[in-house]
């Protein structure tokens, strides 16, 4: 099922939370990197309760994450949101369900500030599974930026795949 592997990646970002100090945590390198471990925890959060909450409604607007600073420089906080995500997940069903997903995707204009398009284009259909991809997709690549950070402040990555998708790590295995 594909929730089955969004919830192994939750599980492993538990992993990550549970290995690190509160410092280790909310650490930022402002020459380096301008985000720090818990802030990409959060922002992976924050989407996959965007999906659950648009589940019922057959909508999802990635944009109009909650963005609450608490699961980032709170690691009680972001571990009690990872646990009631990957049960949230575990009830999930029927993955050929409809969604309507809008997500900005327009780039601004550096000096107009304007956008690039227009951002009513951005909706899309799309279902329960190709959402639950996607959001595979971006937590691998997210943890990538965690696992980075953490080798960055000499922390061994915790599991050792952190940050790597599936296709490469078989990739490997197969050479």
């Amino acid at each position: 099922m594909p929730n089955q592997e969004n919830i192994h990646l939750l599980t492993q970002l538990l992993s990550v939370i549970d290995s690190l100090s509160d410092s280790q945590f909310t650490h930022i390198e402002p020459a380096i990197y301008r985000s720090s471990i818990g802030s990409h925890v959060r922002h992976i959060c924050d989407h996959y309760q965007m999906l659950i909450e648009g589940v019922g409604s057959g909508a999802v607007n990635y944009d109009e994450r909650p963005r609450d600073a608490l699961i980032e420089r709170n690691r009680g906080s972001a571990r009690s949101r990872c646990e009631n995500l990957i049960e949230q997940l575990q009830n999930l069903q029927q993955f050929e369900q409809p969604l309507t997903v809008t997500m900005d995707i327009a780039h601004f204009d550096s000096v107009s500030r304007e956008p690039s398009c227009d951002a009513a284009a951005t909706a899309q259909v799309s279902s329960l599974g190709r959402e639950l991809a996607f959001l595979h997709s971006h937590t691998v690549h997210h943890q990538a930026m965690i696992s980075f950070i953490m080798r960055l402040m000499n922390i061994a990555p915790m599991p050792d795949d952190l940050g790597i998708a599936p296709a490469t790590i078989r990739f490997k295995e197969s050479g």
